[in-house]
Formats: C-alpha cells, structure tokens, sequence
C-alpha cells in the first residue's frame, strides 16, 4: 500500500506474469476475487513513460590513468551492465579496485533515482532478483536504503561493504531516462 489502502473488494491475489501480456488479466493469479489478503497489501505502480518514448542513451563512461602502469580507475563508481539498452541493467560498484554487485534487498524506487541520477539521468525504476542476469565476483552492498536525495548510492544507508546475505541471483538492476 504505498500508495495508500484502498477499500471494497480485493480482486486479484498472487499475480504472475511474464511481461509479454498486454493486459494484468492475462495474468496468472488466484481466480478473481480469491485472496488472503488485507488492503495493507495493496500493489500500486509508476510509470515510466519516458522509457517508452524517449531514445535511450548511454551515459557517459570514462577511464583516467592514474599511474605509470596504465592502471585506470572508472570516473564514474558506478555502471549498468547486461541490459536491453544501454541506460539499464545490473548495477555493479567499482569499489578496492573491483567491480560488484549490489544485492536487492532493500533496494527500491529512491534508491534507483540515486543511481540513475549519479549517472546523469533524472528518472529511474529498480529491479531485483538479477532480471539483467547473475554478476560475478563480490557483492559490495546490501541492505540499500535511501532517501532519495543522496548524490550517490554510497550515501544511502547500508550493510558495511561486503557484509551480505545474498547470492547474485538477487543481484539489482535499475533502467534510467531523461
């Protein structure tokens, strides 16, 4: 209910689908009306209608040398990786020289605005359960919790680096637009 709760009849319960339908009734769920429950759980979305319309860009990556062995830093600690387009995919961190995960725990719409800004873009949505695919290496962060007025997902509260209780198939992602 972060919209709020509504009131009446709940309708649909434990819906499924698999993103190809072009209406949430062709969705699996319960059978109309079958529910367990309350309007404390009402879903709610937000759409981005500017992912549908508007060209999708890459935000710009950049490397600096920062000594004589050519050993090159990101300017930007954080990058989409594995995604349909090139402004979304699996969030990975540059962080003690390497990159990593973000676990999706917690991780939710102000924290995908925090990345997505951080990348220059002004619009963001999350996604869990490594829909852009299963990193590799460490998971940096889990736990994410933000405001939404950080200027980077560092800021956001979180577990200590590496201290996690995930595994990547529950590796975050995040699709941005202007």
């Amino acid at each position: 209910a972060y919209f709020g709760e509504g009131s009446g009849e709940i309708l649909m319960d434990s819906i499924d689908c698999d993103g190809s339908e072009e209406s949430l009734t062709e969705c699996s769920h319960n059978g109309w009306g079958q529910h367990d429950c309350s309007h404390s759980e009402d879903a709610g979305v937000e759409c981005f209608l500017c992912l549908l319309y508007f060209p999708l860009k890459k935000a710009e990556s950049t490397e600096i040398t920062v000594s004589a062995e050519s050993f090159e830093i990101p300017e930007r600690p954080v990058r989409l990786v594995d995604g349909n387009s090139e402004n979304q995919g699996r969030i990975e961190m540059f962080h003690s020289g390497e990159w990593g995960t973000v676990c999706d725990d917690g991780f939710g719409l102000q924290a995908a605005l925090v990345v997505c800004r951080s990348m220059g873009y002004n619009h963001g949505y999350h996604y869990g359960d490594a829909r852009f695919g299963e990193g590799s290496g460490n998971i940096w962060l889990d736990g994410v919790d933000c405001d939404g007025d950080e200027d980077s997902i560092e800021q956001c509260d979180h577990n200590e680096w590496v201290h996690h209780d995930c595994n990547h198939s529950k590796d975050a992602g995040v699709a941005c637009c202007e």
